[in-house]
């Protein structure tokens, strides 16, 4: 017997990149645009966009549990094209949505260097997150 689903939350991280492929770090800059200040999230009415680890990866995730896979897809695709519509239009940058950038110099980018960035300074100095199983995920 299967179990019925009772919700689904999931979240997609995309590389912000240019024309090229190169990461754009500015995660950070598209999020001040939004709010006025650099904040970690910002939640919209169904989702929100957010920061991760890296200055050139952004996180869209629902705000709420959906009630079902088709409630799912039609909410986080209109996310995902908002999303994409304002960093095109905003800075000319296009959303990659791979697990790992194919063609990423760790030069390219850096660790995230606002809120939080005690906890990334210490994990850090323990594991040498300039690697590209940290900044290339």
């Amino acid at each position: 017997m299967f179990k019925t689903l009772e919700a689904l939350g999931p979240e997609h991280e995309y590389s912000l990149v240019d024309s090229d492929l190169k990461p754009l770090p500015i995660v950070d800059r598209v999020i001040k645009n939004l709010c006025g200040r650099v904040v970690n999230n910002i939640a919209f009415q169904f989702h929100t966009f957010g920061k991760e680890l890296q200055s050139h990866v952004a996180v869209i995730k629902a705000n709420t549990p959906f009630s079902s896979p088709m409630v799912f897809e039609e909410k986080m695709h209109r996310a995902v094209l908002e999303t994409s519509d304002f960093v095109e239009r905003g800075w000319n940058a296009c959303l990659l949505g791979t697990g790992m950038h194919p063609l990423l110099r760790l030069e390219d980018t850096a660790v995230w260097s606002h809120r939080d960035r005690k906890i990334y300074h210490a994990l850090n100095r323990i594991f040498n997150l300039r690697q590209h199983g940290w900044l290339n995920i």
